[in-house]
């Protein structure tokens, strides 16, 4: 028996060391163009490569196509980002060129290769997106121009306090709920606390 656990616990330090390893080099020798979250980066795009048979493209017709990775974070050594969000946003000099955007996890899928109903169209010479610090994510870039050098793509780490606030009253309120529970003084003040709130919220939309 002793045995036994004995290698549980091994399997169980050996997986945990597995899932802290930092594999981003192995990741991102995959893909001519990405991005690690931290780093705060711009990246130039190339000229673009010509790709048929893209979903929703014209018949016979060749559009061009890049896509970045974006990296993500190991969430075992950085916990203390998890009210961080990051923010990736493409821009481009031309502002007439029209592009279309697709951001996914799917990294099996051929460039340029998105489903139709996920390519989100951009006239204006912007796009942003977010996703959490913690994922890899593809982001793909499709367009009926000449180039795509003129376009920039770089990520932003943003800090929400409001995460941490949510977070910091969930520990108290799971800790204070034995003593919560019983008491009529919070019963009745958060019933009409909600009550008030409800009343509010219908007010505004009604009105």
């Amino acid at each position: 028996m002793a045995s036994s656990k004995q290698v549980q616990v091994t399997a169980c330090i050996l997986w945990l060391l597995f899932l802290t390893l930092p594999c981003s080099s192995s990741t991102e020798s995959l893909y001519q163009h990405s991005l690690v979250v931290g780093e705060n980066a711009t990246l130039g795009l190339s000229h673009g490569m010509p790709v048929g048979k893209s979903p929703s493209s014209k018949p016979g017709a060749s559009v061009l196509c890049e896509r970045v990775l974006v990296y993500g974070l190991s969430r075992l050594k950085h916990l203390d980002k998890f009210a961080n969000t990051v923010k990736v946003k493409i821009s481009t000099t031309s502002r007439f060129q029209t592009f279309e955007v697709c951001f996914h996890r799917n990294t099996s899928r051929g460039i340029g290769m998105c489903p139709d109903s996920q390519w989100e169209k951009v006239s204006k010479g912007s796009w942003s997106g977010s996703m959490s610090p913690f994922e890899h994510k593809l982001l793909a870039i499709r367009t009926a121009g000449s180039s795509l050098q003129n376009f920039e793509v770089f990520i932003k780490e943003e800090f929400f306090l409001s995460r941490l606030i949510f977070f910091v009253s969930g520990i108290v309120l799971m800790t204070l709920a034995p003593y919560l529970s019983n008491s009529l003084v919070f019963y009745y003040s958060s019933g009409m606390t909600i009550g008030v709130v409800l009343v509010i919220l219908i007010w505004t939309v009604l009105g």
